[in-house]
């Protein structure tokens, strides 16, 4: 759990699998937050968010990969649960422009999950996890 979660509310687990349940969903609500977040818009955190995604369409196929390695670079800092991440798939589904990329992400606490990333053409973000492994 995240600290704000935490201390937002009393926390009590039913089961270990609940507690793990609980982590991930957690993880997945800030990683929303991270990548629908634009970058500079914070001044203590100037690096927290991510560019324009306008220019990611506007280069697209070319600029995936790097758009790809600025998501892994940005979670890997910003969120300190993560110890790991790899990229498995980047895809663009050419109907309506969504990209989607399918990431494994390491937890600190040991527990591996498999994420679903899609940008919207409007530039919204959606994490969700897809499977534990």
């Amino acid at each position: 759990m995240a600290l704000f979660d935490t201390l937002a509310r009393e926390v009590t687990y039913s089961s270990p699998e609940q507690a793990k349940a609980l982590e991930i969903k957690s993880v997945c609500k800030h990683l929303n937050y991270l990548l629908n977040s634009h970058c500079g818009v914070l001044s203590h955190l100037p690096k927290y968010g991510l560019t324009d995604i306008q220019n990611v369409y506007g280069g697209l196929p070319y600029s995936q990969k790097n758009f790809a390695a600025e998501i892994k670079e940005l979670i890997e800092h910003y969120e300190p649960r993560v110890k790991h991440i790899v990229i498995d798939d980047i895809d663009i589904i050419q109907k309506n422009y969504v990209i989607k990329i399918a990431l494994r992400v390491f937890l600190v606490s040991g527990q591996s999950v498999q994420l679903s990333t899609q940008f919207l053409t409007g530039g919204i973000a959606n994490v969700s996890p897809t499977r534990d492994f």
